[in-house]
């Protein structure tokens, strides 16, 4: 199963974990590279997550949000087609720059992991949207993927 996360997900370890919230998409972080390294679930990446992750200054963060991204199988360069998918997502659900960027980077994926309260806000807007234009890419946060649905699985 192909999954794509969000920015947000690979910093969570850097945030406050004495809050609950953040603490636990830690873990469930965590829980997905292990899935990653015994091939039950392929990450994908593009270039609006490495051009993101690449404007990260503390050097400490930086260093280890790339050895993060070392276990990425896949890689979605940013193209014209990408470019008008995240437009016509930004006008209809009204998701902005990099979201949109990095929405249109995963519509060959599975799902769109996050931990961005603003895009779940707009996720069925998003996930509507997409399933019109015949992608099964599906918005969820990343409590709700590790969660006791156990999606993965």
């Amino acid at each position: 199963m192909k999954i794509y996360l969000d920015t947000c997900i690979y910093c969570r370890p850097f945030d406050d974990q004495s809050q609950d919230r953040i603490e636990k998409e830690t873990k469930a972080f965590i829980e997905i590279l292990k899935l990653a390294e015994i091939g039950k679930v392929a990450i994908v990446s593009s270039d609006v997550l490495i051009d993101e992750l690449e404007e990260i200054i503390d050097s400490r963060k930086s260093s280890e949000v790339r050895e993060f991204i070392t276990i990425c199988n896949e890689h979605v360069e940013l193209s014209e087609e990408i470019i008008k998918l995240a437009r016509s997502i930004e006008d209809e659900c009204k998701i902005t720059g990099a979201d949109a960027l990095h929405i249109a980077s995963s519509a060959e994926t599975k799902y769109f992991i996050t931990c961005d309260g603003f895009i779940l806000l707009k996720d069925e807007c998003i996930n509507n949207f997409m399933k019109k234009r015949g992608y099964s890419v599906e918005v969820i946060s990343i409590t709700e993927f590790m969660g006791d649905k156990k999606i993965w699985e």
